[in-house]
């Protein structure tokens, strides 16, 4: 009987490319592990899971939060001068109301635990930035805004509250 020496039976070393096609099924990894730190890798550090901590990281060998980060990370910054619906897809949104009054429209907080937007109203004018739902600031709320500056906000999954 031929010894299996695939990379599914044995350790090895890839000859060439690999593709695997998953049509409808799923891919998954599991691990039993009760200590260390790197149960599944690319590259070491370039991306690196702890299945105990169940942290992952990127640029590190030993993440010490949910998602930690050993370098900079980017997200999208839109822009707005109309009224504006906010998704998973948004992060930062720069919106220049000098021309009228712009709704920025956010998702119910109970679809969007934990996420975090940054709302920048860009112009001097007097027109308001306002949002559809009431944001819960240091012992007051707002619907809307007209001084200029970053509002960063997120929810806790019933409401969405000011963090600066």
């Amino acid at each position: 009987t031929p010894t299996d020496t695939s990379i599914y039976a044995n350790n090895g070393t890839l000859v060439s490319d690999r593709t695997v096609s998953q049509e409808t099924f799923s891919l998954g990894f599991t691990s039993t592990a009760t200590t260390g730190t790197s149960h599944f890798t690319v590259d070491g550090t370039t991306f690196n899971v702890d299945a105990v901590k169940k942290n992952i990281g990127i640029n590190t060998a030993t993440p010490v939060s949910k998602l930690d980060i050993n370098g900079s990370f980017g997200m999208p910054i839109h822009g707005a001068t109309a009224n504006i619906t906010l998704n998973e897809a948004h992060a930062i949104v720069r919106v220049n109301a000098s021309s009228n009054n712009v709704t920025v429209t956010l998702p119910a907080a109970s679809t969007a635990t934990d996420r975090i937007y940054s709302i920048i109203k860009s112009d001097a004018s007097s027109n308001k930035v306002i949002f559809s739902t009431t944001v819960v600031a240091n012992g007051h709320s707002f619907t809307e805004v007209n001084i200029p500056g970053e509002y960063k906000i997120q929810s806790d999954g019933k409401n969405w509250y000011l963090l600066n």
